[in-house]
């Protein structure tokens, strides 16, 4: 018999659905339809309702079973700290870099960014040949690739990937760099040592050659630092000294230096110091004689070095104020000119004197009859534009030893006496003997 109000329902899939109305004996109806995608199997049913001659008829249920099938790409993106190109324990996941899938019409399918670890994944792809591409910008500015999936080190891989495929271990190594910092200042007092006060040298070029071995330039601020990232590994640092302000000598002697650099941290290399042109005079004195009776001579040696940078012009003076008990004699060497007056010796020289140089002058002294205890005598250097007085006072001192009366010269005469004495008593004696003889 036929059947009328023949209808199909598919709450699954809406466009399953349809009214068929009348159905011959014997009749059948086949039709297609197109189900939603769906992101993972599942199986879908359909009933079919109809009359009959006496009535509405029970529904028939058939049910049919989809299997979805998928492919996934997954990987890690991780900071390789020794750059050896493998996840060793402890090198962390670089989280929030983009990373491109594109199909094999090199359009750009999806994009994601990597999580906290480092971790990636693409799926619900369907068969093709993939590019992963990573967006390395995001790293930090001179990280270093070190692992590629395919070897070479390029930022991306292709994959061919088939229904069903999951792949996983498409990982990126990238050595983050290194840094180094370092100071190029004005050593005003040349002592190798940064001191409050001492201004940076702006402007000065450093050569920076890290392990990669290409040299790159970085120019010092205003405040005479500077700053480069690095690979990590020995670092070396010159400085150009054709960019040094002119006359300006090193004072710290680390110029070139090379320092350690470590992947991910930064080096703070030693600073470099250089000394304007100064002129600085030191003065030191010594005695001749280290204990004195009263009435003994003293030479007083005054030597004038030059611990600066640049020639000492002159005129160089010195002033030499006597203590009490001290009697000046006179005072010379070389070109010095030395007068005295009430006391005080004043020495000239008319230069010039170079740097690591020196002059020395003799100031010759009588010891007072009357005098006991010790004696000390101070001078100071001077010369016009010496910006260190701190090293132009010597002082030098004698000790007096108490007056025993008896003086040297008083000591051999009566020595010369005893042996002319003795010389006539055995003359004398030889010719008594002779005579007793004869």
């Amino acid at each position: 018999v036929g059947l009328t109000n023949v209808a199909v329902t598919d709450p699954l899939t809406p466009d399953c659905a349809s009214v068929l109305g009348a159905l011959p004996a014997a009749g059948s109806v086949t039709y297609s339809c197109t189900a939603p995608a769906v992101g993972s199997s599942f199986t879908n049913a359909a009933t079919v309702t109809a009359d009959g001659p006496l009535g509405a008829l029970g529904p028939a249920t058939d049910t049919a079973t989809v299997v979805v099938q998928e492919a996934t790409l997954a990987g890690r993106i991780w900071l390789d700290d020794d750059g050896d190109g493998v996840q060793d324990p402890g090198e962390s996941g670089a989280g929030g870099v983009p990373v491109e899938l594109l199909d094999s019409g090199a359009s750009v399918v999806a994009v994601v960014t990597t999580d906290g670890n480092g971790d990636y994944a693409f799926s619900g792809l369907g068969a093709d040949t993939y590019t992963v591409r990573v967006d390395s910008s995001v790293l930090p500015a001179g990280s270093l690739a070190t692992a590629d999936p395919d070897g070479t080190l390029d930022d991306e891989t292709i994959q061919t990937v088939l229904l069903g495929d999951s792949i996983a271990g498409l990982d990126f190594g990238y050595q983050p760099p290194a840094a180094v910092t370092g100071l190029v200042f004005q050593d005003d007092d040349g002592d190798g040592v940064r001191d409050p006060g001492e201004p940076g040298l702006a402007g000065v070029i450093v050569s920076i050659t890290d392990s990669g071995g290409s040299p790159t330039s970085v120019v010092t601020d205003a405040t005479g630092t500077f700053a480069a990232a690095v690979l990590s590994g020995p670092v070396t640092l010159d400085v150009d000294d054709a960019t040094v302000p002119a006359d300006l000598v090193l004072t710290t002697a680390n110029d070139p230096q090379t320092v350690a650099a470590l992947a991910g941290q930064t080096v703070d290399a030693p600073d470099v110091g250089y000394q304007p042109p100064v002129v600085d005079l030191a003065l030191s004195k010594v005695s001749s004689e280290g204990n004195v009776q009263p009435g003994d001579r003293v030479d007083w040696i005054l030597t004038v070095a030059n611990v600066g940078t640049v020639e000492a012009t002159g005129p160089i003076s010195i002033s030499d104020v006597l203590p009490a008990g001290l009697s000046f004699v006179g005072a010379g060497g070389g070109v010095w000119v030395c007068t005295e007056t009430s006391g005080t010796v004043t020495c000239t020289h008319p230069g010039p004197l170079a740097p690591d140089a020196e002059l020395a002058v003799t100031i010759t002294t009588d010891v007072d009859e009357d005098l006991e205890g010790t004696l000390s005598n101070s001078a100071a250097v001077s010369l016009a534009g010496d910006v260190n007085v701190l090293n132009n006072t010597a002082t030098a001192g004698v000790g007096l030893l108490p007056n025993t009366g008896f003086e040297l010269s008083d000591v051999l005469r009566w020595a010369l006496q005893l042996l002319v004495l003795g010389f006539a008593l055995l003359v004398i004696g030889r010719r008594q003997a002779l005579v007793r003889k004869s």
